[in-house]
Protein backbone atom coordinates (compact mmCIF):
# COMPACT_ATOMS: atom_id res chain seq x y z
CA UNK A 1 0.00 0.00 0.00
CA UNK A 2 1.21 3.53 -1.08
CA UNK A 3 1.43 5.97 1.98
CA UNK A 4 -0.97 8.60 1.76
CA UNK A 5 -0.22 12.01 0.04
CA UNK A 6 -1.69 15.15 1.19
CA UNK A 7 -0.35 17.23 -1.49
CA UNK A 8 -1.94 15.40 -4.50
CA UNK A 9 -2.84 17.20 -6.87
CA UNK A 10 -6.00 15.95 -8.62
CA UNK A 11 -5.65 17.61 -12.34
CA UNK A 12 -8.59 18.31 -14.31
CA UNK A 13 -9.06 15.24 -17.16
CA UNK A 14 -10.73 14.67 -20.10
CA UNK A 15 -12.47 11.32 -21.01
CA UNK A 16 -8.65 9.04 -21.45
CA UNK A 17 -8.79 9.72 -17.45
CA UNK A 18 -5.12 10.47 -17.20
CA UNK A 19 -3.49 12.82 -15.64
CA UNK A 20 -1.50 13.42 -18.60
CA UNK A 21 -2.32 13.28 -22.45
CA UNK A 22 -1.59 9.96 -23.78
CA UNK A 23 0.71 11.70 -26.59
CA UNK A 24 3.33 12.49 -23.40
CA UNK A 25 1.69 15.94 -23.71
CA UNK A 26 0.17 17.93 -20.84
CA UNK A 27 -3.38 18.10 -21.15
CA UNK A 28 -5.53 20.45 -18.48
CA UNK A 29 -8.95 20.63 -18.07
CA UNK A 30 -9.93 24.27 -16.57
CA UNK A 31 -12.24 24.53 -14.16
CA UNK A 32 -14.39 27.21 -16.77
CA UNK A 33 -14.35 24.14 -19.31
CA UNK A 34 -12.34 24.96 -22.17
CA UNK A 35 -10.50 21.61 -22.11
CA UNK A 36 -7.65 21.81 -23.95
CA UNK A 37 -5.84 19.03 -25.89
CA UNK A 38 -2.68 18.93 -27.04
CA UNK A 39 -0.64 17.06 -29.37
CA UNK A 40 2.02 17.47 -31.68
CA UNK A 41 4.75 15.69 -34.33
CA UNK A 42 7.82 16.52 -35.68
CA UNK A 43 8.43 16.46 -39.85
CA UNK A 44 11.23 17.63 -42.38
CA UNK A 45 11.60 19.19 -45.20
CA UNK A 46 14.52 18.99 -47.60
CA UNK A 47 14.39 22.77 -48.10
CA UNK A 48 14.25 23.90 -44.73
CA UNK A 49 14.93 20.71 -42.61
CA UNK A 50 12.90 19.99 -39.13
CA UNK A 51 9.37 21.56 -38.29
CA UNK A 52 7.24 20.87 -36.04
CA UNK A 53 3.02 20.68 -36.36
CA UNK A 54 1.12 21.65 -32.89
CA UNK A 55 -2.27 20.16 -33.02
CA UNK A 56 -4.45 21.97 -30.45
CA UNK A 57 -8.12 21.02 -29.56
CA UNK A 58 -10.77 22.59 -27.39
CA UNK A 59 -14.79 22.91 -26.41
CA UNK A 60 -16.87 25.41 -27.99
CA UNK A 61 -19.07 25.75 -24.99
CA UNK A 62 -16.34 26.64 -23.13
CA UNK A 63 -16.19 30.06 -24.54
CA UNK A 64 -18.72 32.75 -23.85
CA UNK A 65 -20.41 33.87 -27.16
CA UNK A 66 -21.42 37.17 -27.96
CA UNK A 67 -23.38 38.44 -31.18
CA UNK A 68 -21.79 40.31 -33.55
CA UNK A 69 -23.40 41.35 -37.34
CA UNK A 70 -26.47 39.52 -36.54
CA UNK A 71 -24.36 36.40 -35.85
CA UNK A 72 -23.31 34.22 -32.63
CA UNK A 73 -19.94 34.12 -32.30
CA UNK A 74 -17.10 33.13 -29.70
CA UNK A 75 -13.41 34.20 -29.80
CA UNK A 76 -10.33 32.85 -28.30
CA UNK A 77 -7.11 33.87 -27.84
CA UNK A 78 -4.56 31.39 -28.94
CA UNK A 79 -0.78 31.67 -27.85
CA UNK A 80 2.09 29.44 -28.09
CA UNK A 81 5.49 29.86 -27.29
CA UNK A 82 9.01 27.49 -27.38
CA UNK A 83 12.14 28.12 -25.08
CA UNK A 84 15.44 26.95 -25.93
CA UNK A 85 17.84 26.99 -22.44
CA UNK A 86 15.53 29.62 -21.07
CA UNK A 87 16.05 31.56 -24.83
CA UNK A 88 13.02 32.12 -26.23
CA UNK A 89 12.59 31.43 -29.63
CA UNK A 90 9.26 31.64 -30.58
CA UNK A 91 6.37 33.94 -29.50
CA UNK A 92 3.56 33.32 -31.61
CA UNK A 93 -0.58 34.92 -30.39
CA UNK A 94 -3.81 35.13 -32.74
CA UNK A 95 -7.11 35.30 -32.74
CA UNK A 96 -9.69 32.57 -33.63
CA UNK A 97 -13.25 33.28 -34.31
CA UNK A 98 -15.99 30.34 -33.81
CA UNK A 99 -19.48 30.76 -35.81
CA UNK A 100 -22.20 29.59 -33.27
CA UNK A 101 -24.78 29.63 -35.48
CA UNK A 102 -24.57 27.06 -36.91
CA UNK A 103 -26.65 24.73 -33.82
CA UNK A 104 -25.41 21.35 -34.74
CA UNK A 105 -21.96 22.62 -34.03
CA UNK A 106 -22.18 24.03 -30.57
CA UNK A 107 -21.10 21.05 -28.71
CA UNK A 108 -18.51 20.44 -30.95
CA UNK A 109 -14.77 20.95 -30.10
CA UNK A 110 -12.74 23.16 -31.95
CA UNK A 111 -9.67 21.56 -33.70
CA UNK A 112 -6.87 23.10 -35.44
CA UNK A 113 -3.13 23.40 -35.97
CA UNK A 114 -0.19 25.12 -36.91
CA UNK A 115 3.20 24.64 -38.09
CA UNK A 116 7.19 25.92 -37.82
CA UNK A 117 9.56 25.34 -38.83
CA UNK A 118 12.75 24.84 -35.55
CA UNK A 119 16.38 23.97 -35.52
CA UNK A 120 17.28 20.05 -33.53
CA UNK A 121 17.46 20.40 -29.99
CA UNK A 122 15.17 20.37 -26.48
CA UNK A 123 12.69 22.86 -26.15
CA UNK A 124 9.67 23.85 -23.89
CA UNK A 125 6.69 24.34 -25.36
CA UNK A 126 3.92 26.27 -24.05
CA UNK A 127 0.56 26.95 -25.18
CA UNK A 128 -2.48 28.93 -23.67
CA UNK A 129 -6.13 29.30 -25.04
CA UNK A 130 -7.62 32.18 -23.58
CA UNK A 131 -11.65 33.43 -23.93
CA UNK A 132 -11.65 36.67 -25.07
CA UNK A 133 -14.51 37.56 -23.98
CA UNK A 134 -13.50 35.80 -20.63
CA UNK A 135 -10.34 36.98 -20.01
CA UNK A 136 -10.59 35.18 -16.79
CA UNK A 137 -11.50 31.55 -18.41
CA UNK A 138 -8.38 30.36 -19.77
CA UNK A 139 -6.55 26.87 -20.27
CA UNK A 140 -2.62 26.18 -20.85
CA UNK A 141 -0.49 23.25 -21.29
CA UNK A 142 3.45 22.51 -21.09
CA UNK A 143 5.46 20.04 -22.79
CA UNK A 144 9.06 19.31 -23.29
CA UNK A 145 9.66 18.44 -26.77
CA UNK A 146 12.68 17.14 -29.34
CA UNK A 147 13.50 18.18 -32.11
CA UNK A 148 16.05 15.72 -34.08
CA UNK A 149 18.63 15.47 -36.37
CA UNK A 150 17.40 13.72 -39.35
CA UNK A 151 20.49 11.89 -40.81
CA UNK A 152 20.94 12.27 -44.97
CA UNK A 153 21.76 8.87 -45.90
CA UNK A 154 20.13 6.70 -43.42
CA UNK A 155 16.58 5.64 -43.43
CA UNK A 156 14.73 8.27 -41.06
CA UNK A 157 11.04 8.79 -40.01
CA UNK A 158 8.73 11.19 -38.56
CA UNK A 159 6.71 11.47 -35.79
CA UNK A 160 3.59 9.36 -35.79
CA UNK A 161 0.62 11.49 -36.15
CA UNK A 162 -3.06 10.15 -35.09
CA UNK A 163 -5.78 11.36 -36.58
CA UNK A 164 -9.56 11.62 -36.35
CA UNK A 165 -9.81 11.17 -39.65
CA UNK A 166 -7.17 11.40 -43.42
CA UNK A 167 -9.08 11.63 -47.29
CA UNK A 168 -7.77 12.51 -50.41
CA UNK A 169 -7.99 16.27 -50.81
CA UNK A 170 -9.34 18.00 -53.33
CA UNK A 171 -7.55 19.28 -56.07
CA UNK A 172 -7.92 23.16 -55.18
CA UNK A 173 -8.33 22.76 -51.13
CA UNK A 174 -7.10 25.10 -49.14
CA UNK A 175 -7.50 23.57 -45.38
CA UNK A 176 -4.91 23.68 -42.79
CA UNK A 177 -5.17 20.40 -42.28
CA UNK A 178 -3.88 19.49 -46.42
CA UNK A 179 -0.45 17.98 -46.83
CA UNK A 180 0.75 15.55 -49.68
CA UNK A 181 -2.00 15.55 -51.08
CA UNK A 182 -4.10 14.60 -48.26
CA UNK A 183 -6.05 16.38 -45.61
CA UNK A 184 -5.17 14.80 -42.27
CA UNK A 185 -7.55 15.66 -39.36
CA UNK A 186 -5.89 15.40 -36.01
CA UNK A 187 -7.20 13.89 -32.62
CA UNK A 188 -5.55 16.25 -30.42
CA UNK A 189 -6.46 13.99 -27.34
CA UNK A 190 -5.43 10.23 -29.06
CA UNK A 191 -8.88 8.53 -27.99
CA UNK A 192 -10.78 6.39 -29.33
CA UNK A 193 -13.37 3.81 -28.97
CA UNK A 194 -17.28 4.13 -28.89
CA UNK A 195 -17.84 7.38 -30.41
CA UNK A 196 -14.07 7.35 -32.49
CA UNK A 197 -13.70 3.37 -33.50
CA UNK A 198 -11.07 4.21 -36.55
CA UNK A 199 -7.94 4.61 -35.41
CA UNK A 200 -6.06 6.78 -38.52
CA UNK A 201 -2.36 7.52 -38.26
CA UNK A 202 0.29 9.42 -40.71
CA UNK A 203 3.92 8.99 -40.90
CA UNK A 204 6.68 10.17 -43.25
CA UNK A 205 9.66 8.28 -44.25
CA UNK A 206 12.94 9.73 -45.60
CA UNK A 207 15.50 8.57 -47.48
CA UNK A 208 14.45 5.17 -48.67
CA UNK A 209 16.76 5.10 -51.78
CA UNK A 210 20.13 4.99 -50.07
CA UNK A 211 18.80 3.47 -47.00
CA UNK A 212 16.92 0.35 -48.05
CA UNK A 213 18.48 -2.31 -49.58
CA UNK A 214 16.60 -4.06 -52.47
CA UNK A 215 13.56 -2.42 -54.60
CA UNK A 216 11.22 -3.00 -52.32
CA UNK A 217 10.81 -2.19 -48.52
CA UNK A 218 8.26 -3.00 -45.74
CA UNK A 219 6.03 -1.22 -43.24
CA UNK A 220 3.79 -2.46 -40.02
CA UNK A 221 1.42 -1.45 -38.05
CA UNK A 222 0.24 -2.85 -34.62
CA UNK A 223 -1.10 -2.41 -31.04
CA UNK A 224 0.75 -3.01 -28.06
CA UNK A 225 -0.51 -2.87 -23.94
CA UNK A 226 1.01 -1.19 -21.68
CA UNK A 227 3.64 -3.47 -20.64
CA UNK A 228 4.56 -3.71 -24.92
CA UNK A 229 3.12 -7.05 -25.33
CA UNK A 230 1.43 -7.61 -29.08
CA UNK A 231 -2.33 -7.93 -29.38
CA UNK A 232 -3.64 -11.54 -30.02
CA UNK A 233 -6.74 -9.81 -30.84
CA UNK A 234 -6.10 -7.08 -33.29
CA UNK A 235 -3.28 -8.91 -35.57
CA UNK A 236 -0.36 -6.62 -37.28
CA UNK A 237 -0.55 -5.30 -40.48
CA UNK A 238 2.00 -5.81 -42.98
CA UNK A 239 2.70 -4.14 -46.12
CA UNK A 240 5.21 -4.79 -49.10
CA UNK A 241 5.79 -1.65 -50.96
CA UNK A 242 7.94 -0.82 -54.24
CA UNK A 243 10.72 1.39 -53.87
CA UNK A 244 10.39 4.70 -56.05
CA UNK A 245 11.11 7.85 -54.26
CA UNK A 246 12.82 8.91 -51.88
CA UNK A 247 10.74 9.74 -49.25
CA UNK A 248 7.25 8.24 -48.70
CA UNK A 249 3.76 9.01 -46.95
CA UNK A 250 2.22 6.05 -45.00
CA UNK A 251 -0.84 6.18 -43.72
CA UNK A 252 -3.46 3.61 -42.76
CA UNK A 253 -6.13 2.74 -40.29
CA UNK A 254 -7.27 0.37 -37.21
CA UNK A 255 -10.60 -0.51 -35.84
CA UNK A 256 -10.86 -0.58 -32.04
CA UNK A 257 -14.06 -0.72 -31.08
CA UNK A 258 -13.96 -4.31 -30.30
CA UNK A 259 -10.83 -3.74 -27.56
CA UNK A 260 -11.62 -3.75 -24.06
CA UNK A 261 -11.33 -0.07 -22.31
CA UNK A 262 -7.51 0.58 -22.13
CA UNK A 263 -4.43 2.10 -22.77
CA UNK A 264 -2.24 0.88 -25.45
CA UNK A 265 1.07 1.77 -27.86
CA UNK A 266 0.25 2.22 -31.46
CA UNK A 267 3.44 0.99 -33.20
CA UNK A 268 4.61 1.97 -36.35
CA UNK A 269 8.12 0.13 -38.25
CA UNK A 270 9.81 0.53 -41.52
CA UNK A 271 12.27 -2.03 -42.65
CA UNK A 272 13.85 -4.02 -45.76
CA UNK A 273 11.91 -6.62 -48.13
CA UNK A 274 12.22 -9.34 -45.46
CA UNK A 275 10.74 -7.31 -42.47
CA UNK A 276 13.74 -6.55 -40.80
CA UNK A 277 12.97 -3.17 -39.28
CA UNK A 278 15.05 -0.41 -39.85
CA UNK A 279 13.12 2.33 -37.88
CA UNK A 280 10.22 2.34 -35.41
CA UNK A 281 7.95 4.26 -33.87
CA UNK A 282 5.66 4.68 -30.81
CA UNK A 283 2.85 6.76 -29.79
CA UNK A 284 0.20 6.16 -26.52
CA UNK A 285 -3.43 6.30 -27.55
CA UNK A 286 -6.39 5.29 -24.55
CA UNK A 287 -9.47 3.56 -25.61
CA UNK A 288 -12.92 3.57 -24.41
CA UNK A 289 -15.65 1.41 -24.99
CA UNK A 290 -17.92 1.25 -22.68
CA UNK A 291 -19.74 -1.80 -23.49
CA UNK A 292 -16.44 -3.83 -22.94
CA UNK A 293 -14.87 -4.94 -19.86
CA UNK A 294 -11.97 -3.54 -18.83
CA UNK A 295 -8.39 -5.07 -20.20
CA UNK A 296 -8.56 -8.80 -18.61
CA UNK A 297 -4.31 -7.86 -17.36
CA UNK A 298 -2.35 -5.49 -17.20
CA UNK A 299 0.36 -4.69 -15.20
CA UNK A 300 -0.15 -8.04 -12.81
CA UNK A 301 -3.16 -6.85 -12.19
CA UNK A 302 -6.59 -9.07 -13.15
CA UNK A 303 -8.93 -6.25 -13.92
CA UNK A 304 -11.98 -8.69 -14.29
CA UNK A 305 -11.64 -9.97 -10.98
CA UNK A 306 -10.44 -6.53 -9.50
CA UNK A 307 -13.61 -5.23 -11.06
CA UNK A 308 -16.23 -7.99 -9.62
CA UNK A 309 -14.65 -7.35 -6.30
CA UNK A 310 -14.84 -3.34 -6.26
CA UNK A 311 -17.26 -1.58 -4.48
CA UNK A 312 -18.24 0.19 -7.95
CA UNK A 313 -19.67 -3.53 -8.82
CA UNK A 314 -22.65 -2.95 -6.52
CA UNK A 315 -23.38 0.75 -6.50
CA UNK A 316 -27.09 1.16 -7.54
CA UNK A 317 -28.33 4.39 -9.57
CA UNK A 318 -28.26 6.54 -6.67
CA UNK A 319 -24.85 5.99 -5.43
CA UNK A 320 -23.18 5.96 -9.35
CA UNK A 321 -25.02 9.29 -10.15
CA UNK A 322 -23.38 9.91 -6.48
CA UNK A 323 -19.66 9.06 -7.12
CA UNK A 324 -19.98 11.01 -10.94
CA UNK A 325 -21.45 14.39 -9.20
CA UNK A 326 -18.29 14.26 -7.51
CA UNK A 327 -15.98 13.82 -9.94
CA UNK A 328 -17.20 17.36 -12.01
CA UNK A 329 -14.05 18.90 -10.82
CA UNK A 330 -11.88 16.39 -12.82
CA UNK A 331 -13.66 15.30 -15.98
CA UNK A 332 -14.18 18.06 -19.28
CA UNK A 333 -17.59 18.11 -20.88
CA UNK A 334 -17.03 15.39 -23.52
CA UNK A 335 -16.34 13.03 -20.56
CA UNK A 336 -19.69 14.29 -18.42
CA UNK A 337 -21.92 13.88 -21.72
CA UNK A 338 -20.74 10.36 -22.17
CA UNK A 339 -21.75 9.14 -18.98
CA UNK A 340 -25.32 10.33 -19.10
CA UNK A 341 -25.04 8.86 -22.50
CA UNK A 342 -24.69 5.20 -20.72
CA UNK A 343 -27.71 3.32 -20.56
CA UNK A 344 -27.04 0.17 -18.39
CA UNK A 345 -25.95 0.58 -14.79
CA UNK A 346 -22.93 -1.85 -15.46
CA UNK A 347 -21.61 0.53 -18.35
CA UNK A 348 -21.60 3.07 -15.83
CA UNK A 349 -19.81 1.20 -13.26
CA UNK A 350 -16.95 0.78 -15.49
CA UNK A 351 -16.42 3.75 -16.07
CA UNK A 352 -16.31 4.89 -12.67
CA UNK A 353 -13.81 2.04 -11.92
CA UNK A 354 -11.57 2.82 -15.37
CA UNK A 355 -11.56 6.55 -14.14
CA UNK A 356 -10.05 5.49 -10.61
CA UNK A 357 -8.48 2.63 -12.15
CA UNK A 358 -6.39 4.92 -14.24
CA UNK A 359 -5.39 6.91 -10.79
CA UNK A 360 -4.43 4.47 -8.84
CA UNK A 361 -0.71 4.63 -7.27
CA UNK A 362 -0.37 1.24 -6.95
CA UNK A 363 -2.97 -1.04 -8.68
CA UNK A 364 -1.76 -4.60 -7.13
CA UNK A 365 -3.71 -3.39 -3.38
CA UNK A 366 -7.12 -4.02 -2.57
CA UNK A 367 -7.30 0.19 -1.80
CA UNK A 368 -6.49 3.14 -4.06
CA UNK A 369 -5.07 5.91 -2.47
CA UNK A 370 -6.13 8.25 -4.65
CA UNK A 371 -9.69 7.87 -4.33
CA UNK A 372 -9.29 7.65 -0.93
CA UNK A 373 -7.59 10.88 -0.18
CA UNK A 374 -10.00 12.64 -2.57
CA UNK A 375 -12.69 11.24 -0.25
CA UNK A 376 -10.98 12.77 2.34
CA UNK A 377 -10.94 15.77 0.79
CA UNK A 378 -14.66 15.47 0.11
CA UNK A 379 -15.51 15.32 3.78
CA UNK A 380 -13.50 18.18 5.13
CA UNK A 381 -15.04 20.14 2.47
CA UNK A 382 -18.60 19.42 3.65
CA UNK A 383 -17.42 20.18 7.12
CA UNK A 384 -15.98 23.24 7.41
CA UNK A 385 -16.99 24.70 3.64
CA UNK A 386 -21.31 24.06 3.87
CA UNK A 387 -22.81 27.66 3.67
CA UNK A 388 -26.22 28.30 2.98
CA UNK A 389 -27.49 25.12 2.09
CA UNK A 390 -24.90 24.40 -0.42
CA UNK A 391 -22.57 21.62 -0.26
CA UNK A 392 -19.43 22.02 1.07
CA UNK A 393 -17.34 20.47 -1.56
CA UNK A 394 -19.46 22.76 -4.24
CA UNK A 395 -18.42 25.63 -3.12
CA UNK A 396 -15.12 27.60 -4.26
CA UNK A 397 -12.91 26.76 -1.35
CA UNK A 398 -14.22 23.05 -1.83
CA UNK A 399 -13.43 23.33 -4.98
CA UNK A 400 -9.77 24.13 -4.64
CA UNK A 401 -9.57 21.93 -1.50
CA UNK A 402 -10.63 18.94 -3.25
CA UNK A 403 -8.63 19.43 -6.69
CA UNK A 404 -5.53 20.97 -4.76
CA UNK A 405 -5.24 20.04 -1.26
CA UNK A 406 -4.75 21.20 2.05
CA UNK A 407 -2.98 24.81 0.97
CA UNK A 408 0.40 25.02 2.89
CA UNK A 409 -1.12 28.15 5.03
CA UNK A 410 -3.60 30.83 5.13
CA UNK A 411 -3.85 34.24 5.35
CA UNK A 412 -7.33 35.05 6.73
CA UNK A 413 -8.63 38.77 6.80
CA UNK A 414 -11.22 39.72 8.95
CA UNK A 415 -14.13 42.29 8.12
CA UNK A 416 -12.91 46.14 8.73
CA UNK A 417 -14.72 49.40 8.14
CA UNK A 418 -12.81 49.55 4.24
CA UNK A 419 -12.75 46.01 3.76
CA UNK A 420 -14.88 42.77 2.90
CA UNK A 421 -13.78 39.49 4.62
CA UNK A 422 -11.20 37.91 2.79
CA UNK A 423 -8.78 34.54 2.77
CA UNK A 424 -5.56 33.94 0.57
CA UNK A 425 -4.48 30.37 0.26
CA UNK A 426 -1.01 29.16 -0.43
CA UNK A 427 0.67 26.67 -1.71
CA UNK A 428 4.28 26.67 -1.84
CA UNK A 429 4.82 23.86 -4.61
CA UNK A 430 2.27 24.89 -6.43
CA UNK A 431 3.61 25.95 -10.07
CA UNK A 432 6.51 27.33 -7.74
CA UNK A 433 4.57 28.55 -5.64
CA UNK A 434 1.11 30.09 -5.97
CA UNK A 435 -2.26 31.30 -4.00
CA UNK A 436 -5.83 31.33 -4.49
CA UNK A 437 -7.88 34.82 -3.15
CA UNK A 438 -11.19 34.05 -1.75
CA UNK A 439 -13.83 37.26 -0.89
CA UNK A 440 -17.10 36.91 1.13
CA UNK A 441 -18.78 39.45 -0.98
CA UNK A 442 -21.70 39.94 1.13
CA UNK A 443 -20.65 38.86 5.00
CA UNK A 444 -22.24 35.40 4.96
CA UNK A 445 -19.82 32.73 4.60
CA UNK A 446 -20.13 32.40 1.20
CA UNK A 447 -16.39 33.24 0.33
CA UNK A 448 -15.65 33.66 -3.70
CA UNK A 449 -12.76 32.70 -5.55
CA UNK A 450 -11.89 36.11 -7.37
CA UNK A 451 -8.01 35.40 -8.25
CA UNK A 452 -5.55 33.02 -8.67
CA UNK A 453 -1.65 32.79 -10.41
CA UNK A 454 -2.42 29.20 -11.07
CA UNK A 455 -2.87 28.08 -14.35
CA UNK A 456 -6.20 27.64 -16.09
CA UNK A 457 -7.98 29.70 -12.58
CA UNK A 458 -9.63 32.84 -12.45
CA UNK A 459 -7.46 36.02 -12.78
CA UNK A 460 -8.03 39.77 -11.85
CA UNK A 461 -4.78 41.09 -10.51
CA UNK A 462 -7.23 44.45 -9.25
CA UNK A 463 -8.85 42.25 -6.88
CA UNK A 464 -7.95 44.46 -4.19
CA UNK A 465 -10.55 47.01 -5.18
CA UNK A 466 -13.41 44.05 -5.30
CA UNK A 467 -12.64 43.58 -1.43
CA UNK A 468 -13.11 47.13 -0.63
CA UNK A 469 -16.38 47.73 1.11
CA UNK A 470 -18.84 49.92 -0.59
CA UNK A 471 -19.85 52.91 1.97
CA UNK A 472 -23.40 52.93 3.06
CA UNK A 473 -25.27 55.25 1.28
CA UNK A 474 -27.44 57.35 4.16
Amino acid sequence: MCKNNPKTTFWKIGLSALLVSLAGVGTTIAANGIGLNLDYAVFYSRHSGPYIEIYYGFEREGLVPVSKNDKEVCEAVVSVGMKRDQAVVLNDIWRMQVDMSDSSSQTARVVDMVRYPVEPGDYRLSFYVTDANNLSSQDSAVVDVHIPSFAEKQVEISDIELAANIKRAPADAKSNFTKSKLEVIPNPGNVYGENRPMLFFYVEAYNLLSGIQGDKYTTRYWLSDDENRNLQELPAVKRIKAKRVDASVEVGTLNVSTLPTGIYNFNFAIGEADGTPVRTGMKKIYVFNGGTAPVASQGGVDWTEAFAASEFASMDEKQLQQEFDYLQYLINTEGKEFFQSLKTLDAKRRFLFDFWKAKDPDPTTPVNENRQEYLARIEYANKHFRRMGKEGWRTDRGRVYLVYGRPDYIDRFPSTAGSKPYEIWNYNDLEGGSEFVFIDDFGFGEYVLVHSDVTGEPKNENWRLRAQAQPIRQ
